[in-house]
């Protein structure tokens, strides 16, 4: 039976929390909810729970910020506790001491189901999903097509990399399978070869917070394609994420003198 991870819920009211719990239940989460530094360092320092990720309202009422998201990481198992902040995105002031707390981790409103899923998952350092290559996996949560033949069936990119995707859908090909799939990029629609690497279907390897689907390995994109992927995944990455951009225009330069060569 899938595992349901413990999140911290650290809301503005008992209303926002008891909305976000609600959201992350459907999710395969279990959340507990504190509205308070001293609720919040209670349920961490909880032995019965083993919180590693935190959702954090961008709402809520914290005086010194890092101080008291250190406090809090100070009696996480590990002293590793990983904060999502979620709202309305901020001013510029608001932001800048997010990072100084060491927050990198964002889900700014209007947050689809499958960006909160994939940072929370992502905040609980789930590797089980990571690309081999070690390429960056954002989420996306567009439309694709996985082409079979004269049949095609709809699905939803749940995440996606340089390397490979995660296809959410109820009825994934077998593993080891080639497939082709389409996708509907901010560039355009385009059309790579994979090899699905594993699935999440019910059963023993289910995962009850990641959606049902299967891990596909890109297999030599065209030039068009791999710099379409790599355009969706940078502009992707910078959504969900407080880090400083890495230059990303020279890097997608680079990928296509790389590509042409």
């Amino acid at each position: 039976m899938a595992v349901e991870p413990d999140i911290l819920v650290f809301a503005s009211a008992q209303e926002e929390g008891d909305c976000t719990a609600r959201r992350l239940r459907g999710l395969g989460f279990r959340p507990l909810v504190a509205k308070t530094a001293d609720a919040a360092q209670a349920i961490v320092a909880d032995p019965r729970y083993g919180i590693a990720a935190a959702i954090l309202s961008v709402e809520a009422p914290v005086v010194a910020l890092a101080d008291a998201l250190g406090a809090l990481r100070a009696h996480a198992p590990d002293g590793r506790l990983e904060f999502v902040v979620h709202g309305v995105r901020p001013g510029a002031e608001a932001i800048a001491e997010l990072r100084e707390a060491g927050i990198r981790l964002v889900a700014w409103e209007p947050c689809p189901d499958a960006v909160l899923r994939f940072q929370l998952n992502r905040a609980l350092g789930d590797d089980a999903h990571r690309n081999e290559r070690g390429a960056s996996r954002v989420p996306v949560a567009r439309r694709v097509r996985i082409l079979s033949g004269r049949f095609a069936k709809v699905a939803t990119l749940y995440s996606l990399s340089t390397g490979g995707a995660f296809v959410e859908t109820p009825r994934p090909s077998l593993r080891g399978a080639r497939v082709l799939l389409e996708l509907v990029l901010p560039r355009g629609d385009v059309v790579v070869e994979g090899s699905v690497a594993y699935t999440n279907v019910p059963g023993n390897l289910h995962r009850g917070a990641m959606p049902l689907g299967m891990g596909v390995r890109f297999r030599d994109p065209s030039p068009e394609a791999a710099l379409a992927i790599a355009d969706c995944v940078r502009a992707a990455e910078e959504a969900i994420s407080l880090e400083e951009p890495r230059h990303p225009g020279r890097s997608l330069r680079a990928l296509w003198q790389r590509l042409r060569s």
